[in-house]
């Protein structure tokens, strides 16, 4: 199964970067051809390793790329860091 999750988490950044726009959440699963539930695990694990986002715009959720160039700031009690 984590096999499995790894090839559509690779094939969605894959098609991230073929896309020129934004891409339509839920389109993502047919165009590469995965289970939803495997498409929603390789999902998770790309939004928490900051590979992919979703943002909603006019009710419909979009899957973005994220530039991994740009740091990461969070807020530790109330201090700010900055992680790479």
């Amino acid at each position: 199964m984590i096999e499995q999750i790894d090839i559509a988490a690779d094939e969605i950044m894959d098609l991230m970067e073929k896309s020129e726009k934004l891409l339509l959440l839920a389109n993502v699963p047919t165009l590469i051809n995965q289970p939803l539930d495997v498409f929603y695990m390789a999902m998770g694990w790309l939004i928490r390793e900051h590979y992919v986002g979703v943002n909603e715009f006019a009710g419909n959720k979009y899957v973005f790329k994220v530039n991994r160039q740009t740091p990461l700031e969070i807020k530790l009690n109330g201090i700010k860091e900055n992680l790479n």
